[in-house]
């Protein structure tokens, strides 16, 4: 695709975007919003996209037909392996996605899996519930994970059932590819669990997890980019700052210098979802500290980035990078 035709497809998805986004159907606010998020993509691609993802919501009810309660706007691609013979209970905005390989959800005639609010599955999942499964709002399962609160048998027994112990996966959970969680597991709020990872036991909230068995590797904050951003630091090194905006113009091509402090991210030319992540993933690299990127989100001011950059750094290497500057 030409450079020039790649302008016009991003001036035309901008343009559309910001007229949905300003709708007050969730549909087309939804739209709205995933067209500013992926305006450097062929318009051809988006479309296919929009298409898609209509699809995907009006074939969701029929998929999830044998669900007890569904909640408002699921989102279901392709057909997962759904068997209820207990209870199921899914929140708003639940999005399963069986793409690669379909997803399996079982409620055994005792059991029950329930679904918070925002919840996203990967293809390639299983989750079986003989007694109970809880998975909290806004919690995140990558792909080929398997979350079982039963063994299914007793040794010696073959046709003896085993009995489940529950399984709560709490609020704002990210489990990565192939994480495989126990019977009797409990995930506290705000953990992320590594890839491949086995849980057998109680992971406490807000920490990173991984191993077989899974153990605690760091401990994270619970409001990571909150306490951040609110840290009382007006006094941020202009020589930091300044590395902060050469950053952002190398990426964007645009000035931030130039900018109020207040200044939405959204509205600086050239910065798309792509961008946001290498821009922040830049200053982490430029400043060596690491942090949890399911926040990056919230970063949607200079103001904030600059706050969250001087809460982050450690004090040792905001002098040694003062004093090499």
């Amino acid at each position: 695709m030409s450079t020039e035709n790649r302008h016009t497809d991003q001036n035309l998805a901008t343009k559309l975007s910001k007229r949905l986004a300003s709708k007050n159907s969730w549909l087309l606010n939804r739209v709205g919003k995933s067209l500013e998020r992926d305006k450097n993509y062929p318009l051809s691609y988006l479309i296919h996209k929009g298409f898609s993802f209509m699809y995907n919501i009006l074939v969701s009810r029929v998929y999830l037909r044998k669900v007890d309660s569904v909640g408002k706007h699921p989102r279901v691609e392709k057909k997962p392996y759904l068997v209820n013979l207990g209870q199921m209970k899914l929140g708003d905005n639940v999005n399963i996605c069986s793409r690669s390989v379909a997803c399996d959800l079982v409620s055994y005639p005792e059991g029950l899996l329930e679904m918070g609010d925002d919840v996203f599955v990967n293809f390639g999942t299983t989750i079986c519930a003989e007694n109970k499964v809880s998975i909290g709002d806004r919690v995140k399962i990558g792909p080929y994970c398997m979350i079982h609160d039963t063994d299914f048998h007793v040794p010696g027994k073959d046709f003896t059932t085993a009995k489940g112990i529950p399984i709560i996966i709490e609020d704002d959970v990210w489990l990565s590819s192939r994480v495989l969680v126990m019977k009797g597991s409990v995930i506290g709020r705000g953990s992320v669990i590594a890839a491949g990872s086995v849980v057998s036991g109680v992971i406490p909230p807000n920490v990173i997890a991984g191993g077989v068995p899974a153990k605690v590797i760091k401990k994270i904050s619970p409001n990571d980019f909150e306490e951040a951003t609110s840290k009382n630091d007006s006094a941020i090194d202009c020589r930091i700052k300044n590395k902060i905006d050469g950053i952002i113009r190398s990426v964007t091509g645009t000035d931030a210098h130039e900018l109020p402090h207040h200044t939405s991210v959204s509205s600086i030319d050239n910065w798309s979802a792509d961008n946001h992540l290498k821009i922040l993933k830049s200053i982490e690299n430029e400043f060596l500290f690491e942090s949890h990127e399911s926040g990056y989100l919230k970063l949607n001011t200079l103001q904030k980035i600059y706050q969250w950059t001087a809460g982050s750094v450690s004090d040792s290497v905001k002098s040694t990078y003062v004093m090499n500057k």
